[in-house]
């Protein structure tokens, strides 16, 4: 059976252990309350059938960090505020009206995200890097059609996805838990 729906993430309109799988790809970003987050997770909880698995999509703390310097955001005095926020509450609030800027969002800690799945009564499994350190790769269209090139990149990322000293410098990021 499949279901596509639209709702609010903190008040599912489906019925308890339902779903075998539950995918939150933005809600626990969106939401910059951790109790509206709990509620979030404690939704996907109780929808999940016993032993449901929870992939649930987070931004790092840090994305706005690399981000800043990468793109010479930086320069901006604005940027800078946002940023120094963003590094002292996760709470990332773009008031500039610059759309470079991202939007009104919460950033985690791996420590924050592990914490809140496990405050909502869900096992934490993991944390997986979606773009880990690649996306600061320089020219990656041209070295994108190095067969070599690639083939160690993918190697090296392999190893380091799920560690969790490199896994803060993805911008995106997900959590994976059991009911």
């Amino acid at each position: 059976m499949t279901y596509s729906s639209t709702g609010d993430a903190t008040d599912l309109k489906f019925e308890d252990a339902q779903f075998d799988l539950v995918l939150l790809l933005g809600p626990l970003y969106h939401l910059t309350g951790k109790e509206e987050r709990l509620k979030a997770l404690s939704e996907a909880k109780r929808v999940l059938k016993p032993d449901g698995i929870l992939l649930a999509a987070v931004i790092s703390r840090y994305a706005s960090l690399f981000d800043g310097f990468k793109r010479d955001l930086i320069n901006d005095d604005q940027f800078e505020k946002l940023l120094i926020n963003d590094l002292k509450t996760g709470v990332h609030l773009n008031e500039t009206g610059n759309p470079e800027y991202f939007t009104t969002a919460y950033f985690h800690t791996h420590s924050e995200i592990k914490n809140e799945i496990t405050e909502s009564g869900l096992k934490f499994e993991k944390l997986i890097a979606i773009e880990s350190f690649g996306w600061i790769v320089n020219n990656f269209q041209v070295k994108s059609e190095d067969i070599n090139y690639m083939k160690k990149l993918r190697n090296i990322i392999s190893i380091v996805e799920s560690n969790e000293d490199i896994i803060a410098m993805s911008p995106h990021i997900i959590a994976v838990a059991r009911r």
